[in-house]
Parts: structure tokens; C-alpha cells; sequence
């Protein structure tokens, strides 16, 4: 995979994450791939084909946990607190 097909795909699964995250719904990695194929976000449908993709969003979504956990959350800079 590409650094620039990792990209894309990281991105694809921040919006469908933030799809879940909206509605309030529990997920799994493979409801993410499936979440993935369904809403046609721009991940190369041949990667979500690939052995390790659920590993892949799997390590993604724990990174980006970790992160926001953390409070090194990128937008936190540029966007204003909320309330």
C-alpha cells in the first residue's frame, strides 16, 4: 500500500468514523470495511480486498483514540472549543 493510498484510506475511515460516531452506534473493524464499500468514500476498493485491511483500520482507529485520548488531536489548534 501506498503512502498516498494509506492516506486516502485514513481518511475514509475518519468520516465513516465519524458516521458511527453521530448515530451513537457500536462498531467492529469488518463494520467499517463493510461501512467502507457501502459509502464509496474514495478508499480503493481493491485495498478493502486485502487480507490485512481490518488489521489496518483496527491499528488506525486505536492510533486515532490514542490521540484524542491523549488531547493531541491536531484540530484542536485550529478549531474552537466547543459550547
Amino acid at each position: 500500500m501506498t503512502e498516498e493510498q494509506k492516506l486516502t484510506l485514513e481518511q475514509s475511515v475518519r468520516d465513516v468514523l465519524q458516521d458511527f460516531d453521530q448515530s451513537g452506534t457500536a462498531f467492529t473493524a469488518s463494520m467499517l470495511v463493510s461501512a467502507l464499500r457501502e459509502s464509496g468514500t474514495g478508499a480503493d476498493e481493491r485495498l478493502l480486498d486485502e487480507p490485512d485491511i481490518e488489521a489496518f483500520v483496527t491499528d488506525f482507529v486505536t492510533r486515532r483514540r490514542d490521540e484524542l485520548d491523549e488531547g493531541d488531536d491536531p484540530r484542536a489548534a485550529t478549531e474552537p472549543p466547543d459550547g
